[in-house]
């Protein structure tokens, strides 16, 4: 699909956090967090791009795709705060709002995709002596 991530690792990631697809909500928050992998530049003012494609994919309007993440940043809180926790890069001290949840889901796929395209570090070359090199040119 894309370098970046797939709808797949989102659900798995929301899997993990005990969501099941079992209604739009999920759909929404899950199409969210996969356009925001794409497209990060998006979660600076999700209001304005964000919410308003993922209500157009789904018919709805953009409340509803923010309640929608408002509700699972919060059930998120209080199913799996560890694991939520150990999602982000600095100290969670209370449910964080939509965009926080976004964000930090987001930046998890992107950094776990990072890794895995990552060649490995030590790449074996074989390299020409730069004399031979320019002699058989």
């Amino acid at each position: 699909m894309n370098a970046v991530t797939d709808i797949a690792e989102v659900y798995d990631l929301l899997y993990r956090l005990g969501f099941s697809a079992t209604n739009t909500a999920f759909f929404h928050l899950s199409y969210a967090v996969y356009l925001a992998a794409l497209n990060p530049h998006w979660l600076v003012k999700p209001s304005q791009r964000l919410y308003s494609e993922v209500a157009d994919q789904y018919n709805a309007n953009p409340l509803q795709v923010v309640r929608s993440i408002d509700g699972f940043a919060c059930a998120s809180w209080h199913k799996n705060a560890v694991l939520l926790r150990s999602l982000t890069s600095r100290p969670l001290t209370a449910a964080p709002t939509s965009t926080q949840f976004l964000r930090i889901l987001v930046h998890y796929i992107r950094r776990r995709s990072r890794r895995s395209a990552c060649p490995p570090a030590s790449i074996p070359t074989t390299s020409i002596p730069r004399s031979k090199a320019l002699s058989s040119s």
